[in-house]
Protein backbone atom coordinates (compact mmCIF):
# COMPACT_ATOMS: atom_id res chain seq x y z
CA UNK A 1 0.00 0.00 0.00
CA UNK A 2 1.43 3.62 -1.16
CA UNK A 3 2.45 5.62 1.56
CA UNK A 4 1.44 9.26 2.43
CA UNK A 5 4.44 10.66 0.65
CA UNK A 6 5.75 14.01 -1.70
CA UNK A 7 5.07 12.14 -5.46
CA UNK A 8 7.74 14.18 -7.97
CA UNK A 9 7.86 15.04 -11.44
CA UNK A 10 10.31 12.20 -13.83
CA UNK A 11 11.39 13.21 -16.61
CA UNK A 12 13.54 11.11 -19.24
CA UNK A 13 13.06 7.71 -19.94
CA UNK A 14 12.90 4.47 -17.98
CA UNK A 15 15.13 1.17 -18.27
CA UNK A 16 14.78 -2.11 -16.85
CA UNK A 17 17.82 -3.13 -15.72
CA UNK A 18 19.59 -6.44 -14.46
CA UNK A 19 21.29 -6.92 -11.37
CA UNK A 20 24.67 -7.57 -13.37
CA UNK A 21 24.73 -11.63 -11.50
CA UNK A 22 23.00 -14.40 -14.30
CA UNK A 23 22.34 -16.83 -11.57
CA UNK A 24 20.17 -13.88 -9.55
CA UNK A 25 16.77 -13.70 -11.34
CA UNK A 26 16.96 -9.50 -9.98
CA UNK A 27 15.58 -5.92 -11.63
CA UNK A 28 15.70 -2.97 -10.83
CA UNK A 29 13.80 0.14 -12.53
CA UNK A 30 16.12 2.99 -13.48
CA UNK A 31 16.72 6.32 -15.47
CA UNK A 32 17.95 5.49 -18.99
CA UNK A 33 20.40 8.61 -18.61
CA UNK A 34 22.44 8.64 -15.56
CA UNK A 35 26.41 8.32 -14.90
CA UNK A 36 26.56 5.59 -12.68
CA UNK A 37 27.63 7.56 -9.28
CA UNK A 38 27.05 5.81 -6.13
CA UNK A 39 27.45 8.10 -2.52
CA UNK A 40 25.90 8.63 0.92
CA UNK A 41 23.43 11.24 2.18
CA UNK A 42 22.96 12.48 5.34
CA UNK A 43 19.64 11.16 7.09
CA UNK A 44 19.32 13.93 9.62
CA UNK A 45 20.23 12.84 12.94
CA UNK A 46 19.84 9.46 12.35
CA UNK A 47 22.44 8.65 9.90
CA UNK A 48 23.14 8.04 5.81
CA UNK A 49 21.50 6.82 2.96
CA UNK A 50 22.92 4.98 0.48
CA UNK A 51 22.41 6.74 -3.26
CA UNK A 52 22.38 5.99 -6.91
CA UNK A 53 22.41 7.78 -9.70
CA UNK A 54 19.99 5.57 -11.65
CA UNK A 55 17.33 5.44 -8.62
CA UNK A 56 13.83 7.01 -9.64
CA UNK A 57 13.15 7.21 -5.94
CA UNK A 58 15.08 7.76 -2.70
CA UNK A 59 14.95 3.70 -2.97
CA UNK A 60 16.02 0.82 -5.45
CA UNK A 61 12.50 -0.07 -7.48
CA UNK A 62 13.08 -3.48 -7.97
CA UNK A 63 12.08 -7.37 -8.23
CA UNK A 64 12.30 -10.46 -9.41
CA UNK A 65 11.56 -11.07 -13.61
CA UNK A 66 7.63 -12.16 -12.65
CA UNK A 67 7.22 -9.13 -10.61
CA UNK A 68 8.52 -6.69 -13.50
CA UNK A 69 6.43 -8.56 -16.40
CA UNK A 70 3.04 -8.06 -14.02
CA UNK A 71 3.98 -4.18 -13.68
CA UNK A 72 4.53 -3.87 -17.10
CA UNK A 73 1.39 -6.37 -18.08
CA UNK A 74 -0.83 -4.09 -15.54
CA UNK A 75 0.98 -0.79 -17.36
CA UNK A 76 -0.32 -2.14 -20.69
CA UNK A 77 -3.58 -3.06 -19.79
CA UNK A 78 -4.04 0.27 -17.27
CA UNK A 79 -4.12 -0.98 -14.47
CA UNK A 80 -2.03 -0.54 -11.08
CA UNK A 81 0.26 -3.51 -9.40
CA UNK A 82 2.21 -3.84 -6.47
CA UNK A 83 4.86 -5.91 -4.86
CA UNK A 84 6.75 -5.47 -1.80
CA UNK A 85 9.90 -3.76 -3.26
CA UNK A 86 8.37 -2.24 -6.64
CA UNK A 87 5.28 -0.99 -7.77
CA UNK A 88 3.57 1.19 -10.23
CA UNK A 89 -0.37 3.00 -9.63
CA UNK A 90 -2.46 4.38 -11.98
CA UNK A 91 -3.15 7.80 -11.29
CA UNK A 92 -4.67 9.55 -14.30
CA UNK A 93 -2.57 10.55 -17.06
CA UNK A 94 0.68 9.30 -15.22
CA UNK A 95 1.85 6.65 -13.00
CA UNK A 96 3.44 6.14 -9.92
CA UNK A 97 6.89 4.28 -9.43
CA UNK A 98 8.26 3.33 -6.04
CA UNK A 99 9.48 1.28 -3.58
CA UNK A 100 6.69 0.43 -1.29
CA UNK A 101 8.71 -0.95 1.51
CA UNK A 102 11.68 1.46 0.68
CA UNK A 103 10.49 4.92 -1.09
CA UNK A 104 10.13 8.34 0.75
CA UNK A 105 8.19 9.46 -2.63
CA UNK A 106 6.96 8.22 -6.09
CA UNK A 107 8.18 9.26 -9.29
CA UNK A 108 5.30 10.44 -11.43
CA UNK A 109 6.27 9.12 -15.02
CA UNK A 110 3.64 10.37 -17.56
CA UNK A 111 1.57 7.55 -19.39
CA UNK A 112 3.32 7.86 -22.60
CA UNK A 113 6.78 6.86 -20.85
CA UNK A 114 5.11 4.20 -18.16
CA UNK A 115 3.78 2.18 -21.61
CA UNK A 116 6.59 2.93 -23.86
CA UNK A 117 8.70 1.53 -20.60
CA UNK A 118 6.33 -1.55 -20.44
CA UNK A 119 6.53 -2.81 -23.51
CA UNK A 120 10.20 -2.64 -23.76
CA UNK A 121 10.56 -4.44 -20.34
CA UNK A 122 8.13 -7.16 -21.55
CA UNK A 123 10.72 -7.83 -24.85
CA UNK A 124 13.97 -7.30 -22.41
CA UNK A 125 12.22 -10.50 -20.20
CA UNK A 126 11.31 -12.35 -23.10
CA UNK A 127 14.70 -11.93 -24.84
CA UNK A 128 15.99 -13.08 -21.37
CA UNK A 129 13.87 -15.53 -20.70
CA UNK A 130 15.35 -17.15 -24.33
CA UNK A 131 19.04 -16.92 -23.45
CA UNK A 132 18.36 -18.55 -20.01
CA UNK A 133 19.32 -22.36 -19.19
Amino acid sequence: MRGDFQDKDFTGRLVLAPNGDPDWDWWTIERADHDGSHGLEPLGDIGLAFTYSGRITNADVEGNSDEMKAIAEAILRGESESFRRCAAYKQGDHYLFNSPRNSMYSARVPMAEARRFAEAALQKLAKHAEESP
